[in-house]
């Protein structure tokens, strides 16, 4: 998987940067967060909500939205 998407390499992975990133989806700027996401991220969306499931990359996730 790729790593270290959207920020510089020297910048440490903190909870606060984050805290940063998800603000983004808190304020509704969706590309201020996917900026930040892996083209090949794998990831789950738990719950029962249309986007809930298995996701196997970024683009797999737009095709839902």
């Amino acid at each position: 998987m790729t790593t270290n998407i959207g920020r510089d390499k020297n910048q440490p992975l903190t909870t606060a940067y984050l805290h940063e990133i998800f603000r983004n989806l808190e304020s509704g700027d969706g590309k201020g967060f996917f900026d930040h996401v892996a083209n090949d991220v794998d990831w789950i969306v738990e719950g029962t909500h249309p986007l809930a499931g298995h996701y196997r990359s970024k683009a797999d996730f737009f095709t839902y939205l």
